[in-house]
C-alpha cells in the first residue's frame, strides 16, 4: 500500500478514530449458530448434488447449475463473514474553531426543479457550526443567483469558462464531477479544509457537521460517509422499494467501516480537501464516487461511516426513473471495474482489496438470472433434468435446507439494519424493484464491455408523468417466454420436471405482481399531456 506523509499540524495530538465492535457476546453466539446452519445446508447440497448420476447424460446442465449454485453460496458466505467486521466509530471530538468548512450542492437549470434546490439550500444554511454554503450552478442562472443571495448562500458557475468545460477529463462539460472539480480548482483547494458535497435533493440535517467534522482530527481520515435516507417514502411502492433495497448496503458499510474503507457515496459525503487534492479531485468517470473511493484507499487514506441520518434526499418515484437510475449505476460501476479499478486494487491492504474486487458484482445478477431462466426453460421442455431436481424427495433433501437457511441469514442481517424503521415490516417492495431492474442490469453488463463513456445523466427529482410501459416490456417479454415453456411442459407432461415447476411458478408470480404494481401506481399518477399532433 502506498505510504504518505500525514499532516503534522492537524488534529489533537494522538487522536485516532476508535472503531467499536458491533457484535456483542450474544450476537456472536447467534452468528456462530447461523454459520453452522449455513455450513450444514451446503454440505447437504453437496451430498445431493455432487453425485455421478447428476452428471451422466446432463453434463452441460449440471455444470451451468453448479456454477450458479457456487456463486450463490459464495455470495452468502461473504455476507455472513462480513458481519464479523462490522464496526461503529466512537463519537468524534468537537471540530476546531479554525477549520474552514464548505457545504456545496450542484444544480442543473432546466433539469432539476428550483423548489428542490431551495429546500436544500435552506437546510444547508441552517446547519450548525461555522461553514459557507455554496450552490454550483451549471447554467449561471439569474434565478439561482437570486435564491442564493436571498438565503445567504454563495454562488459559483463554470459557464463561459472553456478551461473548466473540456470535452473529457476532470473538468468535462455537463458532468457533476466536472462541476465540483471546477469549484475545487477555483475556490475549494485554496479556501477550505473540508467539503460536504450534496446532490440537489439531499437536504442536510442541522447537526450533520457535529457528527462528521470532528473525525477529520484524525489525520489519516480522508472522508466521512453517512447512509442515504429519503423523505418521499409515501409517494408509492417504488420509492419505498428503492429505500428498502439500500438497507443491505448500510450493513455492508458497517463491515467496510471495520476496514477503514466505507464507500464514498456521491449523493452526500464529507471529505478532506487535502485528500481530494492528492487524488486529483472528484474522479473523471460516471461512477465518480466509486472510483474516488478506490483512489483514496490506494493513496492510504481511511474513511469513517456514521450510521445516522445526516441528510435526506428523494428516491425515484416511478418505474421509468428507477430503471434508468439502476441502469446508469450498473453500467458505470461495471465499466469502472473493467477499465479503471485494477491498478488501484493492487495498492490496497489485502482484505480491503478483496472486498472492493467483489463490490459491484451484484450488478451481474441480471446476467445470471437470464442464464438460469434459459436453463430452466430448456429443462422444462426437454426433460434434461439431473436426478437431484427430477426426484421430488431428493430435491427436497438437497435444496429445501439451502433455501431456508438463506432466508434465515437474511433475517439475521436485518438485526443490524442501522435504524429501527429499517427493521420493520416485510420488505416486499424491494423484491419487486430488484426484480424490475434485472433486465437493465443485464443490458448494463453488456454495454459496460465497451470502453467508451456515455452521456452523464441527471436522475429526475420528481415523478415522471410519461408512460412506464417501455421499462416494463423487458420483464413482460421474459414472462411470456417463460410462461410459454412452462405451459408446454404441463401440456406435454414432460417427465422429471415437477420439482422444477415450483421455482419457475414463483418467478412468474413475481413477474405478474410487478406488472400489477406498476398498473396500480400508474392509476394514481397524472399522465403526461399530449403534444400537438400526437
Amino acid at each position: 500500500m502506498t505510504a504518505r506523509a500525514l499532516p503534522a499540524d492537524e488534529g489533537p495530538e494522538g487522536f485516532r478514530v476508535r472503531r467499536l465492535r458491533v457484535l456483542g457476546r450474544n450476537d456472536l453466539l447467534l452468528w456462530g449458530t447461523a454459520a453452522l446452519l449455513w455450513l450444514a445446508a451446503n454440505v447437504l447440497l453437496a451430498l445431493g448434488w455432487l453425485r455421478a448420476d447428476n452428471l451422466e447424460g446432463h453434463a452441460v446442465v449440471f455444470l451451468v447449475l453448479s456454477a450458479l449454485l457456487l456463486r450463490t453460496s459464495l455470495n452468502h458466505s461473504y455476507a455472513l463473514a462480513g458481519l464479523l467486521l462490522m464496526r461503529r466509530a466512537a463519537p468524534p471530538p468537537p471540530p476546531p474553531s479554525g477549520r474552514r468548512v464548505a457545504l456545496a450542492t450542484t444544480f442543473v437549470p432546466g433539469l432539476e426543479p428550483l423548489p428542490v434546490l431551495e429546500l436544500t439550500l435552506e437546510a444547508m444554511v441552517r446547519v450548525r457550526g461555522a461553514h459557507d454554503s455554496w450552490v454550483l450552478d451549471e447554467g449561471d442562472d439569474p434565478e439561482v443567483k437570486a435564491l442564493a443571495e436571498r438565503l445567504g448562500a454563495r454562488h459559483f458557475s463554470r459557464k463561459g469558462r472553456p478551461e473548466w468545460n473540456t470535452p473529457s477529463g476532470p473538468f468535462k462539460a455537463r458532468t457533476k464531477y466536472g462541476n465540483v472539480n471546477a469549484w475545487l480548482d477555483a475556490v475549494g483547494f485554496a479556501g477550505y479544509d473540508v467539503l460536504v458535497e450534496l446532490d440537489t435533493d439531499f437536504a442536510p440535517e442541522p447537526g450533520c457537521l457535529e457528527r462528521t467534522a470532528g473525525y477529520f482530527e484524525d489525520p489519516s481520515v480522508g472522508w466521512v460517509q453517512g447512509p442515504p435516507e429519503y423523505r418521499n417514502l409515501d409517494s408509492g411502492w417504488i420509492a419505498r422499494g428503492a429505500w428498502e433495497q439500500d438497507h443491505y448496503n448500510k450493513v455492508l458499510q458497517l463491515s467496510l467501516n471495520g476496514l477503514g474503507a466505507p464507500l464514498f457515496v456521491g449523493c452526500h459525503n464529507a471529505s478532506r480537501i487535502a485528500a481530494l487534492r492528492q487524488v486529483g479531485g472528484f474522479a473523471d468517470h460516471e461512477a465518480d464516487d466509486a472510483l474516488v473511493t478506490r483512489r483514496l484507499l490506494a493513496d492510504g487514506w481511511t474513511g469513517v461511516f456514521v450510521p445516522e441520518v445526516l441528510s435526506r434526499g428523494l428516491a425515484p418515484e416511478d418505474l421509468r426513473t428507477y430503471c434508468k437510475q439502476q441502469y446508469r449505476w450498473a453500467h458505470s460501476l461495471l465499466n469502472m471495474k473493467l477499465y479503471r479499478e485494477r491498478p488501484l486494487l493492487s495498492r490496497m491492504a489485502p482484505l480491503t482489496r478483496f472486498a472492493y474486487a467483489l463490490h459491484g458484482t451484484y450488478y451481474l445478477d441480471g446476467l445470471f438470472e437470464t442464464i438460469g431462466l434459459a436453463l430452466a426453460c430448456w429443462m422444462l421442455v426437454t426433460g434434461d433434468v439431473p436426478p437431484a431436481l427430477a426426484d421430488a424427495r431428493l430435491a427436497t433433501f438437497t435444496f429445501l435446507p439451502y433455501v431456508l437457511v438463506q432466508l434465515a441469514l437474511w433475517l439475521l442481517r436485518r438485526r443490524w439494519y442501522i435504524l429501527p424503521a429499517h427493521r420493520k415490516g416485510i420488505p416486499w417492495r424491494s423484491v419487486l424493484t430488484d426484480f424490475a431492474a434485472r433486465p437493465f442490469y443485464l443490458l448494463a453488463a453488456f454495454k459496460a464491455l465497451v470502453p467508451t463513456s456515455r452521456r452523464y445523466l441527471v436522475t429526475r427529482k420528481d415523478a415522471d408523468p410519461r408512460s412506464p410501459w417501455p421499462f416494463l416490456v423487458p420483464n413482460l417479454v421474459m414472462g411470456v417466454v417463460v410462461a410459454s415453456f412452462f405451459a408446454a411442459s404441463l401440456v406435454n407432461g414432460v417427465p422429471g420436471t415437477g420439482a422444477l415447476r415450483l421455482p419457475v411458478a414463483l418467478w412468474l408470480a413475481l413477474d405478474a405482481a410487478l406488472a400489477a404494481g406498476v398498473v396500480l401506481l400508474r392509476l394514481r399518477r397524472p399522465r403526461a399531456p399530449k403534444t400537438a399532433g400526437a
